[in-house]
């Protein structure tokens, strides 16, 4: 459980909690010699910020399958079908 705490303050910092943490990975400048362009990316990520993101997520989902089946391992033995 101390485990998948930390992952769950994590994913509030940089995921849909509107924070400094959550913003500055959409936040992006361009500049040219002209010009500067700043763009906020508020439903698209780069795959530079995607990719580590959802590596986090399957471990998180690989943790929290392990505490639920700990919690419920006795009562799944009880399930023939399951054991079968």
């Amino acid at each position: 459980m101390p485990e998948l705490f930390r992952l769950w303050k994590r994913f509030s910092d940089i995921g849909a909690h509107t924070n400094i943490n959550s913003i500055v990975s959409r936040f992006e400048i361009q500049e040219t010699s002209a010009d500067v362009t700043w763009k906020m990316n508020y439903t698209g990520v780069e795959l530079r910020v995607l990719i580590p993101a959802l590596f986090e997520m399957l471990l998180a989902f690989h943790i929290m399958e392990e505490v639920f089946y700990k919690d419920c391992e006795d009562r799944l033995k009880l399930d023939t079908g399951l054991v079968d």
